[in-house]
């Protein structure tokens, strides 16, 4: 996946599941492409899995309105095979309704997308880089001198970014820098809350949250955080802080 749009990320998981064996179980399929083995976890990526046509469909639209309805046909018939697999099942039923010429569709649906200044993918060692990051935020959080109904909050928002991270190669790398948005929104709302985030360790967490939203942006091309109206994010975060 050179690019990070919900048709590439589609395409990839089809192509990898075509060459799955008929025989395989669907459950068993389903659980290695999507890197689970743990049942509630295994139908939450099934769900995106299955939302990708439509988000990919929805991106087409706004690039070229009135175009979407030309990629209609394998939506629908990925709707279809998605409604009509049985996980206790074999996995050719899912294959036998998602042939090659379908896959070419999606393919190219990517191909439409990423010539419209889609966004990079990230890399593997960015991604990794960025899971540090998140990891290394969740220790600040937890030594941080911070009321406890902010500590909660962000290491809500925290463990969010870590799934969506994890998930990157499902949800990409806007629902990311998304989530850190809605924290710096969330804190800039509340008065006690930048007020406990100007001090020297609140301003240490602003400053690890700006850093992923930019790495993620950087790397991918994406528009920075929409609040942050083109300036820096850090900077922009300052100004919701007092002093």
């Amino acid at each position: 996946m050179t690019f990070d749009t919900p048709a590439h990320r589609l395409a990839d998981l089809l192509d990898r599941g075509h060459r799955f064996s008929s025989q395989k179980p669907c459950r068993e399929a389903w659980a290695e492409l999507l890197g689970t083995d743990d049942a509630a976890e295994l139908m939450a990526r099934l769900g995106q899995v299955m939302a990708l046509p439509h988000q990919a469909l929805e991106e087409i639209e706004r690039a070229h309105p009135g175009s979407s309805k030309h990629h209609m046909s394998w939506v629908t018939q990925l709707a279809s095979a998605f409604g009509n697999q049985s996980l206790d099942g074999a996995w050719g039923v899912f294959k036998k309704q998602v042939p090659p010429p379908t896959i070419s569709a999606v393919h190219v649906a990517a191909t439409t997308l990423a010539g419209i200044h889609a966004p990079r993918a990230l890399t593997a060692e960015t991604i990794a880089d960025l899971r540090g990051k998140v990891d290394a935020l969740g220790d600040l959080l937890r030594e941080a001198d911070l009321p406890e109904p902010l500590r909660r909050y962000l290491l809500e928002q925290i463990g969010k970014l870590a799934r969506a991270i994890d998930e990157y190669w499902l949800t990409g790398g806007t629902r990311i820098v998304e989530i850190v948005e809605e924290t710096f929104g969330h804190v800039g709302a509340n008065a006690q809350s930048r007020a406990a985030l100007a001090s020297e360790d609140g301003l240490g967490i602003v400053s690890a949250l700006a850093v992923i939203a930019d790495c993620v942006t950087i790397a991918t091309g994406l528009p920075p955080l929409i609040a942050a109206g083109g300036v820096a994010t850090l900077e922009w975060a300052k100004k919701l802080l007092p002093g």
